[in-house]
């Protein structure tokens, strides 16, 4: 639009220069339109030349930043915290405890600790009587066996149910949250401590049918803030892991990428990430807006002289800014890049300077300086 405004009153600044001129030589003429001036001149047009190089498209998703390895204690039942055993940034290992509940305040977790423990010491008791008798041969090996099995299925489930009051850390890694203090109370399923392994990160984002299908394993991922251009961006890594079902509940399939270990993760932000999906050597690519879709079908200008001829051409892969062209086009050819909207097929054109491009400035010897009027 600021080019077509620029234009106009370029024109029109000539035009009634030219008038003025005349008039002043005592010689009016009809002022021409601008019509009449680019039916003459051309319609100007910004052309560029189609060359072969490197095409990329990268697609954009948001998603949190995770550790390389990532572990949430959450709380099993109601209950109060009576012990906090680590402090946020401790390094912890695996099996460490991290958080211990009070079973006193948990009366449904207390009751199924009290009946595991009772089941428990009664299994030992009989085990313990069968021993010296299975060691006398006055008990059979089948009873004894079945004895011992009883003993250390009685002794897991009371180790699951002491456990759900303790809360220890399933990895080794460097404990990033506490969100309780002792003596808060608790509910089920709420988060009270992260532990992540820091030597690393991941991105995780949930994606949606449409555009998992362009993602797969191994492909570059390239996490930075919104904005930055991709050469810029320095954090890489590749995608790990790209689910095949999609969850129940939002449809979403997860996608995970590993990264490199990052100075500031900030585990739990969101953050944005591209992917490297297509990319091709050698491929020929003009600007979206070259790019002209009428009655079903694909077509750009290609300038030839001075004259724009409608092109049709088989379009590949986009990204933000540019089209692949498969078939229709050879390198070198001048495409209309501004103004295709404005000329029909077979238009007189006079190619302008694109945007942020130095008009060609001619030469003393080509063009010699026309002498001054009297």
């Amino acid at each position: 639009m600021k080019r077509s405004v620029l234009l106009v009153v370029g024109i029109g600044v000539a035009a009634a220069a030219l008038v003025g001129y005349r008039f002043a030589k005592g010689k009016p003429v009809p002022q021409k339109s601008i019509e009449e001036i680019q039916k003459e001149q051309g319609v100007p047009v910004e052309a560029l030349p189609v060359e072969a190089g490197r095409f990329e498209r990268w697609r954009r998703f948001s998603g949190e930043m995770q550790g390389k390895e990532q572990a949430v204690l959450y709380a099993n039942a109601p209950a109060r915290v009576s012990k906090v055993a680590a402090a946020q940034g401790d390094t912890v290992g695996r099996g460490r405890v991290i958080i211990r509940l009070d079973p006193l305040s948990a009366t449904q977790s207390y009751s199924s600790i009290s009946a595991a423990r009772i089941q428990a010491d009664d299994a030992k008791r009989f085990y313990e009587r069968l021993a010296p008798l299975h060691e006398a041969g006055a008990v059979a090996k089948e009873d004894f066996d079945r004895a011992k099995s009883a003993y250390d299925m009685a002794r897991a489930a009371l180790t699951d149910a002491s456990g759900s009051m303790t809360l220890s850390s399933p990895i080794k890694g460097t404990l990033t949250d506490v969100r309780v203090r002792e003596g808060d109370r608790v509910d089920p399923l709420q988060t009270l401590a992260v532990v992540a392994d820091l030597s690393g990160a991941k991105f995780v984002a949930d994606v949606a049918q449409g555009d998992v299908e362009e993602l797969r394993t191994g492909q570059t991922v390239a996490v930075c803030d919104d904005g930055v251009a991709i050469a810029d961006c320095n954090v890489r890594g590749t995608i790990s892991r790209v689910s095949l079902s999609a969850d129940a509940s939002s449809r979403l399939f997860r996608v995970e990428a590993e990264l490199p270990s990052m100075e500031s993760p900030r585990l739990g932000t969101m953050r944005y990430a591209r992917v490297l999906v297509y990319e091709k050597d050698g491929a020929l690519a003009v600007p979206i807006e070259s790019v002209i879709t009428r009655g079903g079908k694909t077509s750009v200008f290609v300038v030839e002289g001075d004259i724009a001829k409608r092109r049709e051409v088989t379009i590949g892969k986009n990204d933000e800014r540019r089209v692949e062209i498969v078939a229709g086009l050879s390198p070198g050819e001048r495409v209309v890049v501004w103004g295709a909207n404005r000329i029909a097929d077979g238009a007189k054109v006079k190619v302008v300077p694109a945007a942020g491009e130095a008009a060609p400035v001619a030469s003393a010897e080509a063009t010699p300086e026309a002498p001054a009027a009297n």
